[in-house]
This record gives C-alpha cells, structure tokens and sequence, in this order.
C-alpha cells in the first residue's frame, strides 16, 4: 500500500502535541528507528508523519520550534 486512499476503513489518524511532549515523542521516534514518511515545518507548527505497523497514516502536530 502506498497511498493514503488505497484501502477502506481507519487509515489515518492526527495527534496533537506540546512542546515538551513533542521533543519526547522525537527522541522516543528516535530510539525506536521508527521512519518518517514526512515532516513538513511552517511558521506556526510542523507535522510529521509515520506508519504504524499496520500500515494506517499516523500524522503527529507540534510547535513550530522544540
């Protein structure tokens, strides 16, 4: 599966964080070699994406800068 619409059902889901929450989940990202299937920085937050195991578009939202 490549796109987000290729298949039925629960495929993508959004999470909001603060900063220091943010700077933990990059660490935690991090540690564990999970890929980044993007990230994309704008002046008043940055998105960053990821696939869970399962192959479901996870798209995590925090501040601009941490």
């Amino acid at each position: 599966l490549s796109g987000i619409n290729e298949r039925s059902g629960m495929n993508y889901l959004t999470l909001y964080y603060s900063a220091e929450d943010f700077r933990a989940l990059l660490d935690r990202l991090q540690m564990y070699g999970v890929k980044k299937t993007g990230w994309v920085k704008r002046h008043n937050y940055q998105l960053l994406f990821v696939r869970d195991p399962d192959g479901n578009f996870v798209e995590l939202i925090g501040p601009p800068e941490i």
